[in-house]
Parts: structure tokens; C-alpha cells; sequence
């Protein structure tokens, strides 16, 4: 198992650290939207590796295939879908389909649309990646706020 961590003095952009990471083959990136970059994500996934990212409300798509929802899926998912991008600049960029998963979040009553390249993963899966980011994401706040 490889695992990766890029520590900056925090001036550093994270979209452009990101530029940095070669993930291994088969290796999951889930990161917020500050990563969304499609030239970035394609390079991740011709490298075949995965990604679920917090998807940016003002990219436009269009939707393809929606996928049924199973009944012992987590309640707070409410789409599953194959979309592809739809201006010109980004498709360019990220010619690919994608997988979009929407999912509710209670505590801050609302909406997260995730991106992913992986098809074959439950929609709960998607959704548990994502919160298990935040969860890591809230630890180092709540130790910076101890400092």
C-alpha cells in the first residue's frame, strides 16, 4: 500500500499541490472541490487510478444513464448517474464519462454532488469515501484550533 501526503506551509494552492501527486495504479484520490481539475483527474485516470471528488455546482454536464437506486442503499443518497461534461473547454479536458452521486447531508442541510471515475462501487461506498475525507478533514481543524 502506498500513501501519499504533501504537507505545505498552507500558502501553497491545493489544486496546484495536487498537480504533484502520480497515484499509483488502482490507488483511490478523494479529495473537495478545490481539486476539481480536469486535466488533473484525466491524467489520474488514464494512470488508472480512481477518484471521488466534491463536484463544483457551476460545471455544466449532461445526464446520461441514471442508475436505480437500491432499497439497502444509505437514505441520504438521492441520485446515481453517468454524466459527461458538456462545454467545450472542460470536455476537452476530461472527454470521459463520470459517475455522479448526490447525497444529502444532514448536519449542514445540504446537497454534495461527488464525481468519481469508478462504476463498479455501490453508491454507499462512494458517499462512505467522501465522509471518511471530511471526518479526516475536521480532525486537523479541530488540532489546529488546539494550537
Amino acid at each position: 500500500m502506498a500513501v501519499y501526503i504533501n504537507l505545505t506551509d498552507g500558502k501553497v494552492n491545493a489544486a496546484m499541490a495536487a498537480k504533484e501527486i502520480v497515484p499509483h495504479a488502482d490507488s483511490v484520490v478523494v479529495a473537495d472541490r478545490a481539486y476539481v481539475d480536469f486535466e488533473n483527474l484525466c491524467r489520474w485516470h488514464i494512470g488508472k487510478s480512481f477518484f471521488v471528488v466534491r463536484f463544483k455546482k457551476s460545471v455544466e454536464f449532461n445526464r446520461h444513464d441514471e442508475r436505480e437506486l437500491p432499497e439497502d442503499r444509505h437514505q441520504h443518497i438521492l441520485i446515481d448517474e453517468y454524466i459527461e461534461l458538456s462545454e467545450k473547454k472542460t470536455k476537452a479536458k476530461y472527454p470521459k464519462k463520470l459517475r455522479r452521486v448526490v447525497v444529502w447531508d444532514e448536519v449542514n442541510q445540504q446537497t454534495i454532488e461527488l464525481i468519481t471515475n469508478q462504476f463498479s462501487w455501490t453508491a454507499n461506498t462512494i458517499s462512505d469515501l467522501y465522509k471518511a475525507r471530511w471526518d479526516i478533514e475536521q480532525f486537523f481543524k479541530d488540532i489546529k484550533m488546539q494550537c
